[in-house]
């Protein structure tokens, strides 16, 4: 189980990531079983195929023209996991 906040910038000095709202937006109604309002809150479901399910809640934060952060909280598989963090990548 997880509870993150993904911030742009370095660590020592965070910042907006560097993708916009509607980007990230577009790219989440991409993904299978992966809900969102249109204020930024979404949810992610799946299920491994033993019948193990899991679930990513998140938030998007917009500040700007850029996101100021997304919150994500929840358990999934790895590949999955690495599959959300891609969508807050400028070229995901």
């Amino acid at each position: 189980i997880f509870h993150i906040a993904v911030r742009g910038g370095l660590a020592v000095v965070p910042g907006p990531l560097a993708v916009t709202f509607d980007h990230v937006l577009t790219a989440l109604e991409r993904l299978d079983r992966l809900f969102i309002e249109p204020d930024g809150s979404f949810v992610w479901t799946g299920s491994l195929s033993d019948g193990t399910t899991w679930q990513v809640d998140g938030n998007l934060i917009d500040r700007g023209d850029f996101l100021a952060y997304v919150e994500l909280k929840g358990r999934c598989p790895e590949a999955q996991f690495d599959q959300i963090l891609t969508v807050f990548h400028p070229h995901g």
